[in-house]
């Protein structure tokens, strides 16, 4: 390239490079508060449009802090009280829970190879008294303890022998939900405790925004938040409690329903000692 082109060809690159700058220059003016100082209104708005983010995050922190902290005053320490009693129950309704899901379960109540040897005598017409009651004296499983029972009153008019098995049955169910009454009293109990920290924490919320006078709405809005946390607490203890009862009693229903069915077929065979064991009885 001539050198007398040189200077020509500069000031194009410089052209060049100078437009291109311009031209990303432009679309950043906008976005790019150092580049240009917007307008007051703008400014404005920017900055009510950016508050509630840093106050909510703000809230958020001193929610942590104010609920983990140390107790530095009488309100503070009334509020751990509660917290601890709630933390308390959790602790008991999750023992409960995981006790009763281990042991209410068909194996259990109804022990597979219980139930097998016993429909074998009955198929097999070699239920007798004595048969039936080495069978039951195996295992100390509801299902042989009904059986147990319902062999006391083996020779008895039949009528007597139902009744015993129902009354049997009866007692069964009393002690398999006496149990799980612990998550009944933690289901019912925790939101009451809830409630009543929530009920504590709003009158020391409103006693000291009174003796703040006006102008500190914002230390009444931090009592009350604080307050329904007790009642948040005490829900979330209370609605699993509540399902998972529920979902026991459903199972240990069904487990009696199917016990029910399976001592009835034991009636042939309580009819058939009722004669011999009924005349020497008499």
């Amino acid at each position: 390239m001539p050198f007398s082109h040189a200077p020509v060809v500069r000031a194009m690159y410089r052209s060049f490079f100078l437009a291109v700058a311009l031209l990303g220059a432009l679309p950043g003016a906008s976005i790019q508060p150092a580049c240009a100082q917007p307008p007051a209104p703008i400014a404005a708005a920017a900055g009510v449009a950016s508050a509630p983010s840093d106050a909510s995050s703000e809230t958020l922190r001193t929610l942590g802090q104010e609920i983990f902290r140390i107790p530095r005053n009488t309100n503070d320490w009334i509020g751990m009280c509660f917290y601890v009693v709630l933390f308390i129950f959790s602790m008991i309704a999750t023992t409960v829970g995981l006790e009763r899901l281990f042991h209410l379960r068909r194996e259990k109540v109804m022990p597979a190879a219980l139930v097998q040897q016993l429909e074998h005598l009955v198929q097999t017409e070699t239920d007798t008294l004595e048969n039936l009651r080495v069978l039951a004296g195996s295992s100390d499983a509801p299902l042989a303890r009904v059986l147990r029972d319902a062999l006391l009153r083996a020779g008895r008019p039949l009528a007597e022998v139902e009744k015993g098995i129902e009354d049997a049955m009866a007692r069964e169910i009393l002690i398999l939900r006496g149990k799980q009454r612990g998550l009944s009293v933690m289901a019912n109990v925790g939101p009451l405790v809830g409630l009543f920290g929530t009920v504590v924490g709003m009158i020391f919320a409103f006693q000291m925004a009174s003796q703040a006078g006006l102008g500190k709405a914002e230390l009444l809005a931090k009592g009350i938040y604080l307050a329904l946390l007790t009642t948040a607490l005490g829900l979330t203890i209370a609605v699993p409690c509540i399902l998972l009862l529920a979902y026991l009693n459903a199972k240990l229903e069904r487990y009696m329903v199917e016990m029910d069915g399976l001592l009835l077929q034991m009636l042939p065979s309580f009819a058939r000692m009722e004669q011999p064991s009924g005349s020497q009885r008499s």
